[in-house]
């Protein structure tokens, strides 16, 4: 007796596992890909590792002689984001 309901309860949970699985299948299938961009855009932008990297790697690129620094930087970033 103790056997047989083991089993079902080994069963029943794995009904449920399976249901839950095809459920979260749906829910990715549902999601938009602007919705995700979105997220992953505003993850990066305030994630504060970011940040620092750009401010430590791009400057060693940027001459002052060449022209607006500002400009320069949005350049180099714009060409790390598309790389």
């Amino acid at each position: 007796m103790g056997k047989n309901t083991a089993n079902k309860s080994l069963n029943t949970d794995a009904t449920l596992a399976t249901k839950t699985e095809a459920s979260s299948i749906e829910n990715v299938e549902n999601v938009k890909f602007s919705h995700i961009f979105s997220q992953g855009f505003i993850v990066n932008l305030l994630n504060p590792k970011t940040a620092i990297f750009f401010l430590a790697f791009l400057p060693q690129f940027v001459s002052p002689e060449r022209g607006p620094v500002a400009m320069q930087i949005i350049i180099l970033g714009s060409i790390f984001i598309v790389m």
